[in-house]
């Protein structure tokens, strides 16, 4: 073997020696850097355990003191959050409540007017009943062909006519209209073509028992009469008409009479 190939050998040999040292230095280190990242972890870890236990030491002993660490600082790093928390939430639920209390001084305004405008309207509208739903005689139909109308307005549907010299009954009146009642049809029609009945007006009974009370619709009944009985009409109200029979009188159903 000559001298180039034995310093060959040498210097190969040294090459892997030195390698695998620095291989094995590389590994050394890793795990070293591997087991500090783990004390470091567990090291965090025990530093907040240590934190916490602290923290509750420290608040059962302000509880059963009830003083301020002061010279710590701890007791106001702990407190100053939990009060402006406290005060921020107190405010809010200020805000509410007020707020709340406006809304519902607003809706009890709304209810008091609603129930004045309808108890206004309430007594508007019995007074109007009691001065326009008086008893009215029997009417006479004065124009040729008169249009009973749905409404009690000029543009309102025609649902029905009544020809001159018929007999209605005035159910109730409103402005210059009069709501009537003709055999079947029931609407309104205007008043200036009424014109109250100068003769008795006489009707047939149709019902086969028909209850006669002292006042419409709740009045107690006083006798009865039977089908085919002929009444004399007084005057109407409400679909009810006051009729004498016999020297007796009282409040009879319209529904139950056939006008003659």
């Amino acid at each position: 073997m000559d001298c180039d190939s034995e310093s060959s050998f040498v210097g190969n040999l040294l090459g892997m020696v030195l390698f695998g040292f620095m291989f094995y230095g590389l590994y050394k280190m890793a795990v070293l850097c591997f087991k500090a990242l783990a004390l470091l972890i567990i090291g965090i870890y025990k530093i907040f355990d240590f934190c916490v236990l602290v923290i509750a030491l420290l608040i059962s002993r302000s509880e059963r003191d009830d003083h301020w660490y002061d010279s710590s600082g701890l007791r106001a790093l702990l407190t100053i959050p939990l009060m402006i928390l406290t005060c921020t939430l107190t405010v809010f639920a200020m805000n509410s409540s007020n707020e709340h209390m406006e809304r519902s001084h607003l809706v009890r305004s709304a209810i008091a007017r609603q129930s004045q405008t309808a108890l206004t309207t309430d007594s508007s509208q019995i007074k109007q009943s009691q001065t326009k739903q008086a008893a009215t005689k029997p009417q006479v139909v004065h124009a040729q062909l008169l249009n009973i109308r749905s409404n009690p307005n000029a543009k309102a549907g025609v649902v029905g006519q009544v020809g001159r010299d018929s007999i209605v009954l005035v159910n109730k009146t409103q402005g210059a209209w009069s709501e009537i009642s003709d055999n079947n049809t029931r609407g309104w029609v205007a008043s200036r073509y009424l014109t109250a009945a100068q003769n008795t007006i006489y009707a047939h009974v149709s019902a086969i028992k028909l209850n006669v009370r002292n006042a419409p619709q709740t009045g107690a009944v006083v006798f009865q009469l039977n089908k085919g009985d002929t009444i004399t009409i007084d005057s109407s109200r409400n679909n009810w008409v006051k009729i004498k029979y016999k020297e007796k009188s009282g409040w009879v159903a319209q529904r139950f009479l056939d006008l003659m």
